[in-house]
């Protein structure tokens, strides 16, 4: 066998392994008077990872491959509030620009068949992510009503994979929640599930729809 033919083997073998080897990640939190959160992102086991710690006096990301581990740019919450007022500012300046016209390109998004094509994909990579979520802390939306209608959809949402010990309070606004969360995914099983869902007929309705129109475009 030729060099070149070695070389598209140990490729063909290196994608594979990437492919087939599963994406781990872990979470935890608390969303109550001070906002915390740790995060990681790990392949093959931890060779390769990305973690983040999130905290109301700044954000700090690692990236770790081995035993090489660095720490990347700190950004401090008064530099991402002034950065998020600006992204604010330049939406809506593109949003006064945007015709209506734009509007009624949207309209091809909304049908029943895409609609029950996208709930399918996500219930598939649902179940593909094995993911896993333990909530607890107590919630109130101010309104007694609405109080009931979120304690009635997190009986629906409680299971064995997702268990929420969430305490509704009928008698104040209050949001104090801490959770964990982790999950598993192996990357060929994702992409082959969203190749099907790209190329399902409703959705393939869509893309050939802008592929053509971009065509005639051109000409």
């Amino acid at each position: 066998m030729s060099i070149i033919m070695w070389a598209v083997i140990a490729i063909a073998i290196i994608i594979a392994v990437v492919l087939l080897t599963p994406i781990s990640l872990h979470a935890q939190g608390c969303l109550a008077e001070k906002k915390n959160f740790r995060g990681e992102i790990s392949w093959a086991g931890g060779l390769t990872s990305f973690s983040m710690v999130m905290a109301e006096s700044g954000n700090i990301f690692y990236v770790r491959l081995g035993f090489w581990r660095k720490r990347l740019h700190e950004k401090s919450s008064a530099v991402q509030k002034e950065k998020a007022k600006d992204k604010i500012k330049e939406k809506a300046k593109e949003t006064k620009k945007t015709n209506r016209q734009g509007f009624s390109d949207i309209k091809i998004f909304f049908n029943r068949l895409l609609l029950k094509e996208v709930l399918a994909f996500l219930g598939r990579a649902h179940r593909s992510l094995n993911l896993r979520l333990c909530l607890e802390g107590e919630y109130g939306a101010g309104d007694p009503a609405v109080t009931g209608y979120l304690s009635a959809l997190v009986g629906l949402i409680n299971s064995s994979r997702c268990t929420l010990r969430l305490n509704p309070n009928f008698q104040e606004l209050i949001l104090n929640l801490c959770g964990e969360m982790s999950a598993t995914l192996i990357p060929a099983v994702l992409i082959f599930h969203t190749i099907g869902f790209f190329f399902a007929p409703a959705v393939r309705k869509i893309w050939w729809r802008i592929i053509k129109s971009k065509i005639k475009r051109r000409v």
